[in-house]
């Protein structure tokens, strides 16, 4: 998996650790910004099945960060349910 960040400043341990979900994430891009005293952070996945894309923003950095790491995860939750139910289907 590439992974690309481009703030070294923060932790993003979270957003790193969503391959526990779907182990065949082949890029990952997290941007971390400030827009008018509001911090947003982005990021977008690249699956075999899709591009999960999340930008949530926020007043705290790290609330942004864990808003991120949720939606994304929830994200990559529902693509491989309906992974896995179109194998099974395919296989039926």
């Amino acid at each position: 998996m590439k992974c690309l960040i481009r703030n070294s400043l923060f932790d993003l341990k979270p957003v790193i650790a969503l391959e526990r979900h779907f182990d065949r994430i082949n890029n990952m891009k997290v941007i971390v910004c400030v827009e008018k005293k509001r911090q947003k952070t982005e990021s977008t996945i690249r699956i075999s099945s899709g591009e999960p894309h999340a930008a949530p923003k926020n007043k705290d950095l790290y609330a942004t960060i864990n808003r991120l790491t949720n939606k994304v995860d929830r994200q990559l939750v529902k693509k491989k349910n309906l992974n896995i139910e179109q194998m099974y289907i395919k296989w039926s």
